[in-house]
């Protein structure tokens, strides 16, 4: 079972990553700096926390970080969440 719950993350996290990746304008440039990998970290209760982490290659924009980070938090958020609801049931 948490076998299956890590690689339903790692596909989601995957999935997102490619989604992404077709919407830059620098397809090639994007696939390599677009490194994406999470520290699965156990608090209380068995409940986990998935911290995204990305590797940036290339000079950004303030307004693009924020909005990348706004993302990444969102997804923790939702990742968080999720882990919160499978516990509660």
């Amino acid at each position: 079972m948490v076998l299956l719950q890590y690689i339903t993350r790692y596909m989601y996290l995957v999935d997102f990553n490619f989604r992404m990746m077709w919407c830059s304008k620098f397809f090639f440039l994007f696939f390599i700096s677009g490194l994406t990998f999470g520290l699965h970290l156990r608090l209380l209760h068995g409940l986990r926390l998935v911290i995204i982490f990305r590797i940036f290659t290339f000079p950004v924009t303030n307004t693009y970080l924020k909005s990348r980070m706004s993302l990444y938090f969102g997804m923790v958020q939702t990742l968080a969440s999720s882990e919160i609801n499978i516990h509660e049931s």
